[in-house]
């Protein structure tokens, strides 16, 4: 039976590249990425549209039940309402596999500098670079400062500007190659 899995709040499943390759041959794996990472699609941001949305996709693949879904973050969320729509039409969900995921109702409204800066530390830790001293030269922050230096200054930003820093210094770290586009880092 295959293993579909719903991707965390920045709509990549590039997360679950470790997993799949632990995985047995004999284990299918998909990842599922986000409606409107890719140019000429929308995002969605209604949990009962995506479930329903990644419901069609998952049957386009498998047809029928038992479905094992699973969830990074965000996407357990996702994967519990995709378990509920299924349930509800009649099928049979025996695994369901939330990593590192909150109860909906834990969810709280989050400040967009945070939200930008945790985006910025998981980008960052997926590349095991160190962006901070760019941030610190971008910004004109000292090293005495610390990560609360650059929060602060990435605060006075509009969100824009903080992706046009995010960019130039994924950029010349190496994290995202030449060829990419900030446009591209926007839609993540």
């Amino acid at each position: 039976t295959p293993f579909f899995c719903v991707h965390p709040g920045d709509g990549n499943v590039f997360y679950f590249a470790e997993l799949a390759r632990l995985l047995e041959k004999r284990q299918p794996f998909y990842g599922l990425q986000a409606y409107g990472l890719e140019p000429g699609t929308e995002p969605l941001s209604d949990i009962r549209e995506m479930a329903a949305k990644y419901i069609t996709s998952i049957r386009s693949i498998q047809p029928y039940g038992p479905y094992f879904i699973g969830g990074l973050c965000g996407g357990g969320t996702i994967a519990f309402e995709m378990a509920q729509q299924l349930k509800q039409s009649g099928e049979v969900v025996p695994l369901l596999i939330l990593f590192d995921s909150l109860a909906p109702h834990m969810y709280n409204p989050i400040d967009e500098t945070q939200l930008f800066i945790g985006f910025a530390r998981d980008f960052d830790g997926l590349s095991n670079s160190n962006l901070l001293p760019l941030f610190r030269e971008y910004l004109k922050v000292g090293p005495d400062e610390g990560i609360v230096g650059v929060e602060r200054a990435l605060a006075k930003l509009a969100h824009d500007e903080r992706l046009q820093i995010l960019w130039a210094c994924a950029r010349k770290t190496g994290i995202l190659q030449p060829d990419i586009k900030i446009d591209y880092l926007a839609r993540v």
